[in-house]
């Protein structure tokens, strides 16, 4: 009986690492796209069906996508045959999104797809890389959001990409911060000092949009809420429930400054 006893708190523990990590998936799916539901809902000729479509993909993806740096970190791959199922039913997910909005869509999210490919490859030590640091903002900052907002022929209005650069910063932020905890090639110091400036670039652009797009009281109390949650996962050892507090906690300001 002695010996078994140790097994219990182990396995506990591993029963909240699912599910913070099942939490970190789901709010990195809100994250990418909350801002563009909430501009979007503005709009008029809405297509909910199509949205849906794209939250699922997103979901299947933010799953890969977290198995990725899991193994990643523990330098392994995720294997190529559970791989190629995900690109399969994710290909099915982008077809069908397409079909239901515009095909001109399709194009970018299987850009979306390369890329992520390209961060499980053997090759390249893509998740340690600055294009992996750039890139992933890029596309869960502006992308995915400006498929809601986006007419054909990829047309969109210069306010709507103005008003996305909070979402983009905050993305850039969150990379980061990842990417300093499953680093490989000893640049873990420079992400944690890139994760602190990309923390002030994020202050500094709400400051500068301050009035332009956002309230004052806005601006402030999303300044509060990015120092909040700085502070809370410098403070948490867990990376997932580090993650999980950052995560939400940029979460409350997007529905702040976009609602």
């Amino acid at each position: 009986m002695k010996e078994n006893t140790p097994s219990l708190p182990q396995a506990s523990s591993n029963a909240n690492s699912f599910l913070y990590l099942l939490g970190v998936i789901f709010l990195q799916t809100l994250l990418s796209v909350l801002p563009g539901i909430l501009l979007y809902h503005q709009d008029s000729g809405k297509n909910w069906q199509g949205a849906l479509l794209l939250i699922g993909y997103l979901l299947v993806t933010n799953f890969s996508e977290m198995a990725v740096r899991t193994q990643y970190r523990k330098q392994k791959r995720f294997p190529a045959a559970a791989y190629a199922i995900k690109i399969l039913i994710c290909s099915v997910l982008i077809i069908l999104f397409a079909s239901q909005t515009h095909w001109q869509f399709a194009l970018m999210l299987f850009a979306y797809e390369l890329f992520q490919t390209l961060a499980n490859s053997r090759q390249y030590f893509y998740l340690d890389s600055p294009y992996y640091t750039l890139l992933n903002p890029f596309f869960k900052g502006f992308v995915l959001n400006l498929l809601f907002l986006m007419k054909p022929p990829l047309y969109f209005q210069s306010k709507q990409f103005q008003a996305l650069v909070p979402a983009f910063l905050m993305a850039l932020t969150l990379t980061v911060f990842q990417q300093a905890h499953v680093s490989q090639i000893n640049r873990k110091k420079i992400f944690i000092a890139a994760f602190l400036l990309a923390s002030l670039l994020n202050i500094g652009g709400l400051i500068y949009f301050s009035g332009e797009l956002f309230a004052f009281w806005q601006v402030i109390v999303a300044i509060a809420g990015i120092l909040v949650g700085t502070y809370f996962a410098f403070r948490q050892r867990h990376f997932l429930k580090a993650e999980a507090v950052l995560n939400f906690c940029y979460l409350i300001i997007i529905f702040l400054l976009y609602f």
